[in-house]
């Protein structure tokens, strides 16, 4: 193998890689489950419903926790097999005054106010520690349930072998900034989801604002750690019980318009990832199900900036050495890629949009953040403590 054929061979795998996860896999998913899983599937029966704990860990929350509550109560889960449990991570807004105004008209739920900020993982440690149902559904104060969507999610658990279940957090996009492509994006995850835990019986990761699990299965989180509900996740399929997606459990949440938000957003979920990733390293060579969707699903993505910088690198000596104009055009398309977000910047100055260049500038936007929050990753992670995004 010469030089040339090297360059071209670091080039091409990671191409394919991306190229496998993003689109590939997915494909592959699709094709089991219309081969080999449709047919198998059986309803979730609601014939006998467990008592379940619901948690909110809470920072800051005064625009939407009344309602959040006002929701929970609303949905037709009996009440005398619900608790819910709150703890308020030191809030510095109004939201401690309106919990507390809101229990003194109902007394059926438990709130605890922590002296000073720890993090959402450390308030869910402490906040499982007092549940007293079999089940314990987290879920997050933006998250408004449909009226049947608890009692679909919960009612998996009828079947011994599943161990945690995520809902379905339905997307309100305004249209405005990157709401569309964010909301997209968040649809094919929850299509993936759905698939990994249809054919395989291993989703690899809820969408932390709703999702359920056996309360013996919970696994203490790290205080350090920035994506707890992956962690949990994680564990609940190392013990070899099943990770599965409820469709018509529906909840809905409004996505950030905002592309700074959504970056730092993903820039935190991305060191969050990097810390899973080498504590879950061993699940990767089992070599069954859960390895092939966290190797397909995750790693491959996770690792995606570093896929677009060597392909990019590679490039450049093959677009010297190349006797033809083919790797010169693939070197100044990937120039202007990597640029795409500033020029997407400007474009919205102007203002001017395309739906397929916006979901390029996306694309790459988030690749940053993922590489970014790799950064601090190795940087050292010292708090589970961080900003929401604002709403």
């Amino acid at each position: 193998m010469n030089s040339y054929q090297f360059f071209q061979l670091l080039f091409w795998i990671p191409v394919g890689l991306l190229f496998y996860s993003y689109i590939l896999y997915p494909l592959i998913l699709e094709i089991i489950f219309r081969t080999i899983s449709k047919d198998k599937h059986i309803p979730a029966s609601s014939s006998h419903l467990p008592a379940i704990s619901i948690l909110l860990s809470v920072f800051n929350e005064e625009k939407v926790i009344a309602e959040k509550i006002k929701n929970i109560f609303d949905c037709d889960y009996p009440k005398d097999k619900l608790e819910i449990i709150i703890g308020n991570d030191c809030s510095s807004d109004s939201t401690k005054e309106i919990m507390e105004q809101l229990k003194i008209h109902n007394s059926q739920f438990t709130i605890h106010n922590f002296e000073y900020r720890r993090g959402k993982p450390a308030v869910l440690n402490d906040l499982v520690k007092e549940a007293t149902g079999e089940i314990i559904l987290l879920t997050d104060a933006n998250i408004l349930f449909e009226n049947d969507a608890i009692k679909k999610l919960v009612a998996h658990f009828n079947d011994s072998r599943i161990g945690l279940v995520g809902g379905n957090i339905i997307n309100k996009a305004s249209g405005k900034g990157i709401s569309i492509q964010e909301k997209k994006y968040i649809s094919r995850e929850n299509r993936i989801k759905f698939l990994e835990g249809k054919n395989f019986g291993s989703m690899i990761g809820p969408f932390g604002g709703f999702y359920a699990l056996r309360k013996n299965l919970y696994q203490t989180v790290p205080q350090n750690f920035l994506v707890d509900d992956f962690f949990i996740c994680m564990n609940v399929l190392k013990q070899k019980f099943k990770s599965i997606y409820e469709p018509t459990a529906i909840a809905y949440e409004e996505v950030s318009e905002d592309w700074k938000q959504e970056y730092k957003r993903k820039a935190r979920i991305s060191a969050g990832n990097f810390q899973n990733l080498i504590r879950f390293e061993n699940l990767l060579l089992r070599f069954n199900s859960t390895s092939f969707c966290f190797f397909s699903h995750k790693v491959l993505r996770w690792l995606g900036p570093f896929f677009i910088l060597i392909a990019f690198i590679m490039s450049i000596p093959l677009a010297i050495a190349d006797q033809s104009s083919f790797y010169d055009y693939i070197l100044m398309i990937q120039i202007v890629l990597f640029i795409s977000p500033f020029i997407q910047q400007l474009l919205e100055a102007i203002p001017w949009e395309n739906p397929i260049w916006k979901s390029i500038s996306y694309f790459y936007t988030m690749n940053f953040a993922l590489l970014f929050g790799w950064f601090r990753f190795i940087k050292g992670i010292k708090s589970g403590a961080w900003t929401p995004t604002k709403r």
